[in-house]
């Protein structure tokens, strides 16, 4: 069983998975913490919640499976948070998920390699939206209007084309 405790939580153990960790022997450095911080930031600015950007960089930082309590207490933020930005992180497809026997909790820890997930992901949504604007574009009769959808449209062109070579150097490396 793997266990992680918070400093905070009087040696309570905070569930996780097959991996006997615990935050006694793995206390977070400030490096750490700094880290889970500065990518909480940088989610706000890509205009993801700056939750969804902590879990992601703890996740990283612990390297074991996690339950959302966990996560909870050691982020010191509400456990309906933490569930809600864990379903967004599921969405784009880089969490594993796990459960245990005889526990109802559910698991979490990054993929290995994930970036293929949020490169197909992208491609994907990049990929519908180029279709809806070719579907619209004939239909549209103002020219500048028409015009301002052609380039919306070649911007979506342009970032599919160029993904998929990002998709193949990342499944190449």
């Amino acid at each position: 069983m793997f266990c992680i405790f918070d400093s905070k939580s009087n040696g309570k153990a905070l569930k996780a998975g097959n991996v006997k960790v615990s935050m006694s022997k793995h206390n977070l450095s400030q490096s750490e913490k700094d880290f889970i911080e500065q990518r909480g930031l940088m989610s706000e600015e890509d205009g993801q919640p700056r939750i969804l950007g902590r879990i992601w960089a703890l996740l990283m930082v612990v390297g074991a499976p996690i339950g959302a309590g966990g996560i909870s207490e050691l982020l010191e933020v509400s456990r309906g948070s933490v569930s809600t930005n864990l379903k967004l992180l599921d969405m784009m497809e880089i969490l594993k998920k796990s459960t245990q026997s005889g526990s109802r909790e559910t698991f979490y820890e990054i993929k290995e390699q994930p970036y293929s997930s949020l490169v197909r992901g992208y491609i994907k949504r990049m990929s519908s939206n180029l279709e809806m604007m070719e579907k619209t574009i004939s239909k549209i009769e103002n020219p500048e209007a028409k015009r301002r959808l052609k380039d919306l449209a070649t911007f979506y062109r342009l970032a599919e084309e160029n993904n998929q070579q990002l998709l193949k150097k990342l499944e190449e490396s």
